[in-house]
């Protein structure tokens, strides 16, 4: 009898261990916080004739009626002026997307692979991440 309450003991002190060690190691306590990341395209050839830039992300482009779950569905281009375009990425810095540059009547002008060079600028919580930006120079 007493063996078998050795045993007992000795798992529940064991796991109790191993149930302590996990959460000791579950890394930076980070706030529940959202923020936006940003890309700017600064065009620096024939600014004139584009009118409009937009994003595409594995088969789908922000114009697309029907993003599905695709991260473009909530990413927002402004034109800032001057050859300027800024993107709202929301939480999403990709390594790789294709720029396209429209023309007025909306025909694709010309496209490029990008790979944006993200960086935090205003770290949240030390490990937790916080905005990040990045800026491209385009020339069409």
């Amino acid at each position: 009898m007493r063996s078998r309450l050795s045993r007992t003991a000795f798992a529940g002190a064991f796991a109790l261990v191993a149930v302590l060690g996990m959460t000791a190691c579950q890394g930076a306590n980070c706030p529940a916080i959202g923020w936006n990341d940003t890309l700017t395209v600064e065009l620096t050839d024939k600014q004139d004739r584009i009118t409009a830039l937009e994003l595409c992300f594995r088969g789908h482009c922000m114009s697309d009626e029907d993003l599905g779950d695709s991260p473009l569905a909530g990413v927002q281009a402004t034109d800032l002026g001057n050859g300027t375009w800024q993107f709202d990425m929301g939480m999403w810095t990709p390594a790789a997307v294709l720029l396209r540059g429209l023309a007025s009547d909306g025909t694709v002008a010309n496209e490029y692979p990008i790979e944006p060079d993200w960086s935090v600028t205003d770290e949240v919580a030390p490990g937790c991440g916080g905005p990040a930006t990045a800026t491209v120079e385009m020339e069409f």
